[in-house]
């Protein structure tokens, strides 16, 4: 169960896009608007667990750090934007990793800049 597909929101939403997608999926969803079934009540209950961790920074980062996800539906922004401290510190695609070699250097300047780190070149 992912908190931010559940919400329909990008992993690195504000809070206050997080609050108004919970809102908005809250009234949505409310089992009064379908019929009080399991289903209803079950989804409701999703989407309130999803904004409890997610509206809470300290929660969200322990989820963010914890979470088991999916990674082959991911595309190679949201993969970027989920492991960002991971690809910035995994041996080979180190953004301070001295190789020596143009390439690495060219392929660490696209992520850094991916990724909104200024650029290491001068």
């Amino acid at each position: 169960m992912d908190y931010y597909d559940i919400l329909g929101v990008p992993f690195d939403s504000s809070e206050q896009r997080i609050r108004s997608a919970y809102l908005k999926a809250a009234l949505r969803n409310h089992p009064d608007k379908h019929g009080d079934t399991e289903e209803a009540k079950r989804r409701f209950q999703e989407i309130g667990e999803a904004y409890h961790v997610l509206s809470d920074p300290e929660r969200r980062a322990e989820y963010d750090q914890a979470a088991e996800y999916a990674i082959d539906d991911f595309g190679v922004e949201e993969y970027l934007l989920r492991f960002r401290i991971f690809v910035l510190t995994s041996q080979g695609l180190s953004l301070g990793a001295q190789t020596g070699e143009e390439e690495d250097v060219d392929v660490q300047e696209e992520i850094a800049q991916f990724l909104g780190f200024s650029s290491s070149r001068v």
